[in-house]
């Protein structure tokens, strides 16, 4: 499991800086050059840092910035996995996708959740699947098996509405951190009818449930459907040549 640390400073109402930290590799960002290039001296002298300038590649993610915003996509380790397989010199069957986090996407919080009851022959634990969307841009995602055997459908349900709030309303805080006025509430959508204080619970039909790719052995048609959603860009296709052109 891999653990991030997010740390920020406010320097008065203006000036922000953040910093992403994983064991000694760092992603600083902020909206004050002076103050980033102020901080990257105190590590430095602190720890001796190595600056490798814009951020183009972290936890095995390749990064591309233009000015229509964001791509993440992991060719290089898709690559590398293929060739330990010994498997290099095989056509893809599907190609090379990538998250692409738009500039001008609408800053509204919307999520997905679903469960899949009993569906283990052995241990018969229902499994939670959800995930969220800042406008456009697919920003958090998870499967993971739920802890306790649901006695019905409805309670895997609930269980899966559960945890995804949580995520829901930690993905407020992070907001907040980041200095982003966000108004709520945030919309979940699910299979149940359910009204919340903190989140408005929206009915959806199993075939728009985006969540289900996440733990749910789709056919092709609804699989495709699904990624359709997820604002995923083809890397070969010709509209995204502009991003290819920025990666080294």
């Amino acid at each position: 499991m891999i653990i991030l640390y997010l740390f920020t400073k406010h320097k008065f109402e203006s000036s922000f800086t953040v910093i992403l930290a994983y064991v000694d590799d760092l992603v600083l960002d902020g909206n004050d050059i002076a103050e980033i290039q102020s901080i990257k001296t105190i590590i430095d002298h602190q720890f001796k840092i190595k600056d490798l300038g814009n951020l183009k590649y972290f936890l095995g993610f390749e990064v591309a910035i233009t000015a229509k915003g964001i791509a993440l996509y992991q060719r290089k380790y898709a690559l590398n996995l293929l060739d330990e397989c010994g498997l290099l010199g095989i056509r893809p069957a599907t190609p090379v996708s990538e998250l692409f986090f738009a500039a001008d996407s609408e800053l509204r919080l919307s999520g997905f959740a679903d469960s899949d009851w009993a569906q283990c022959p052995d241990t018969r634990p229902s499994l939670t699947g959800f995930c969220f969307f800042l406008g456009s841009s697919l920003i958090s995602w998870k499967s993971k098996k739920q802890f306790t055997v649901s006695r019905s459908s409805s309670e895997a349900e609930y269980k899966s509405l559960a945890v995804a709030t949580c995520e829901a309303q930690w993905l407020s805080y992070l907001l907040k951190d980041l200095r982003i006025d966000y108004k709520l509430p945030i919309f979940l959508y699910c299979d149940n009818k359910l009204l919340s204080g903190l989140l408005h619970l929206l009915p959806i039909i199993t075939t728009d449930q985006v969540a289900d790719l996440f733990f749910k052995p789709l056919s092709r048609a609804p699989f495709d459907s699904c990624v359709s959603k997820l604002g995923m860009l083809d890397f070969h296709q010709p509209s995204t040549a502009s991003l290819r052109g920025h990666v080294t």
